[in-house]
């Protein structure tokens, strides 16, 4: 199962037909020959991060919202996200990439 409605972000992004089969074949290519490039892209994306608390005399506190910051940040992670789609990112991919890599044991 996709994670993202692949089909809607390629016809969104590339109405015509034949330009949106391409593209999506070559980034479905991309992603079987490099299988960490979706974990890439998210990162740099930043749409699996989580804004860290500030605190102050060891209450957590609201960070400032700044609208230029959460704007930029979500462009960036919607970028990210069509790329994903683009690449055909699966539920079972993304959970891998959430599992740490090490065993605790």
């Amino acid at each position: 199962m996709r994670i993202f409605d692949r089909i809607g972000i390629i016809r969104a992004l590339f109405p015509a037909k034949a330009v949106a089969a391409d593209i999506a074949a070559r980034w479905s290519r991309a992603a079987m020959a490099e299988p960490d490039l979706a974990t890439d892209v998210l990162a740099i994306g930043g749409v699996l991060a989580i804004q860290p608390d500030i605190y102050q005399h060891g209450v957590p506190q609201g960070a400032p919202i700044d609208p230029v910051r959460l704007a930029y940040e979500a462009g960036r992670a919607d970028l990210a996200k069509q790329l994903c789609a683009l690449m055909g990112l699966t539920v079972t991919e993304l959970n891998s990439m959430m599992e740490d890599d090490y065993d605790v044991s």
